[in-house]
């Protein structure tokens, strides 16, 4: 079997139709016998690990609906942590996957108060 064969037998096609509808970018990978192979990417929100989106290939993916974005399947992805989150965490010593502090507002408090 010729590579392009394979490439086309794993579900990557030559042409440029979209297999996601919003996808984070492409890939354009050129064979060793110049066969031209384009496919969509997507980015994880919780690790930004990026991946080529190839249909039917059984990987199992997430969605987050907090963050509205695709995950990647790691296990360290199923808690919702976006990517920025982690890196302050890091930034403040503390552990990649510690959850953002929770915000509590209180009525009438010097923070929900019209100033004057």
């Amino acid at each position: 079997m010729l590579h392009a064969d394979f490439l086309r037998f794993l579900g990557f096609k030559g042409t440029r139709a979209q297999a996601v509808r919003q996808p984070a970018g492409y890939t354009r990978t050129t064979g060793p016998y110049g066969e031209v192979v384009d496919c969509d990417t997507l980015r994880c929100c919780h690790c930004s690990f990026s991946w080529e989106v190839v249909a039917g290939s059984g990987v199992q993916r997430g969605f987050c609906t907090r963050c509205m974005g695709y995950t990647c399947g790691s296990p360290s992805c199923m808690v919702c942590i976006p990517y920025f989150q982690r890196l302050d965490n890091v930034e403040h010593g503390r552990p990649a996957l510690t959850p953002p502090p929770a915000t509590v507002l209180v009525p009438g408090s010097a923070l929900t108060r019209p100033r004057a």
